[in-house]
């Protein structure tokens, strides 16, 4: 995959979501999907072959260009990361729901996406926090969490909402592991600072 300027990218998105001129688009991120999708397989140590890696790669363009390209039509560059952190995100979800499908009992499956009491340890350390304190202490979370910056909203949402690992995440998202937990600290102080300032 070519490195573009933003404009260049933001550019192919439009003419697909918009005019439904969506060869340019496929082929430029064609090698992103099918990287992402054998990672997320290598890092559950899921079997697979090329055909399930190709299956997959086309449902994700298939959800994607689906019901007159709602999805792209939704990307916002102010709500989330960059358009290539945004499609590995959605082939990530894709990926690990076509999992859990083919094999409720895989190293994929996951009943609890969110170690909540990881969460709430982090955020509320000193205090015994019983389960409707905890669900109230989530439902605050899930409230303020789209306040948090993109990058630090996209390791938080891999890490406790799909289970990945840090050192998964930053192999797919192409960062040094020192680099993940340091976001996702931030995202755990900026979580804890506006919770504190709610009250």
């Amino acid at each position: 995959m070519n490195r573009l300027p933003f404009n260049e990218k933001y550019r192919m998105l439009a003419e697909c979501a918009r005019h439904n001129r969506c060869d340019e688009f496929v082929l430029h991120y064609w090698e992103l999907i099918y990287g992402t999708v054998r990672k997320i397989f290598d890092i559950k140590n899921i079997p697979y072959d090329a055909k399930d890696i190709e299956d997959l790669r086309q449902e994700i363009f298939i959800r994607l260009l689906e019901k007159g390209r709602k999805r792209l039509k939704a990307y916002d560059e102010s709500k989330g990361a960059g358009i290539e952190g945004w499609l590995i995100l959605i082939s990530t979800r894709i990926t690990l729901n076509y999992i859990r499908r083919k094999d409720p009992h895989s190293p994929g499956h996951q009943a609890i996406r969110i170690p909540i009491e990881e969460v709430i340890s982090e955020l509320n350390p000193r205090k015994e926090t019983d389960k409707a304190e905890a669900r109230l202490l989530l439902s605050r979370i899930m409230e303020i969490l789209p306040e948090l910056p993109p990058t630090e909203r996209l390791v938080f949402r891999l890490h406790y909402f799909d289970g990945l690992s840090f050192p998964e995440i930053a192999e797919s998202l192409h960062k040094e592991v020192g680099n993940i937990y340091v976001i996702r600290s931030r995202a755990m102080k900026k979580l804890k600072e506006m919770m504190d300032m709610q009250g």
